[in-house]
């Protein structure tokens, strides 16, 4: 298993919530986002002793777009470092 993170934005997306992507400039006369309905990745797969790669087939991810992002609140590592900094400091 291989996990890859790359942002949204480096892949094409302009809103990944509604599955918004830029389309190519050639093709629509400028900038426009329009929707995609899936992200197809295209591994690049050979045996050491090739020189050209496999032919794989595609591995496609769908996804459900989302109206408000889930979250969840946590504490950084740093909280208490700069909890016990400031402890002894008078606010002002």
């Amino acid at each position: 298993m291989l996990e890859v993170r790359i942002p949204w934005t480096m892949l094409g997306y302009t809103d990944p919530s509604t599955l918004r992507v830029w389309d190519y400039p050639y093709e629509t006369n400028g900038i426009e986002a329009v929707r995609s309905e899936e992200l197809r990745v295209y591994p690049a797969v050979r045996a050491e002793s090739e020189t050209r790669p496999a032919e794989v087939e595609p591995l496609i991810y769908t996804w459900d777009g989302w109206n408000e992002p889930t979250f969840h609140e946590r504490k950084k590592k740093s909280y208490t470092i700069l909890r016990e900094a400031f402890e002894d400091k008078e606010l002002r």
